[in-house]
């Protein structure tokens, strides 16, 4: 639901009894009368079904991870068999999470020699078991591009930009604790958004 108005207000009027108060009092005065409310473009995105969702992606997320661990540890422990055969060697190896440089051997004509054995194991070790791996960021993320590629009014909210992996996990935190009834957050540092406990509901503003 998109909501889009520019703000009117109206020249105040002269009012007779304002009229020989002083500076002080008319500015008391002013202070409590109620403002002109303001419209502004919202954007309101439904969250129960996405709440719904990760009771049931929970389990796949924790055994998915649980796969992934044990792949790690296989996969981690022939990198390091890897680097310490090369070490003992000679070979120049390779340090963790650097790119290879490339070959300096080329051909007479400019091109690399496909044919030169590789210097060192380009293969990186796996590090994803040990990161965060959360269902309810995860689709909650989702979501919100699926929203942003399919309407426009998302897209001018949040900028032209994704989420950031960041907010989302802060943001799902606030939603899983809901110990109030609303709750202020981003969705990246030019994106703010609020979160309504009660009705479920995500509201984008600008």
């Amino acid at each position: 639901e998109v909501k889009a108005a520019k703000s009117s207000k109206k020249p105040a009027s002269k009012d007779p009894d304002e009229e020989g108060k002083t500076d002080v009092q008319q500015e008391a005065t002013a202070q409590t009368e109620p403002e002109e409310p303001l419209d502004m473009p919202v954007v309101i995105l439904r969250l129960p079904e996405i709440i719904e969702l990760t009771g049931h992606f929970d389990e796949q997320f924790k055994q998915l991870k649980q796969d992934f661990m044990e792949i790690e540890t296989i996969w981690n422990a022939v990198i390091d068999e890897q680097l310490a055969g090369a070490g003992a060697t000679g070979e120049e190896g390779i340090a963790d999470g650097e790119v290879p440089a490339d070959d300096d051997d080329e051909a007479e004509d400019g091109e690399e020699d496909t044919d030169a054995p590789p210097k060192a194991c380009p293969l990186q070790k796996i590090r994803v078991a040990s990161s965060t791996l959360d269902a309810g960021p995860f689709l909650l993320g989702r979501a919100v591009a699926a929203a942003s590629n399919r309407h426009e009014s998302v897209r001018s909210l949040l900028k032209g930009q994704l989420a950031t992996r960041k907010s989302l996990t802060h943001l799902w935190d606030c939603v899983a604790r809901a110990r109030r009834d609303y709750q202020w957050g981003t969705l990246h540092r030019l994106a703010p958004c609020l979160y309504a406990r009660d009705a479920r509901y995500l509201v984008l503003l600008d």
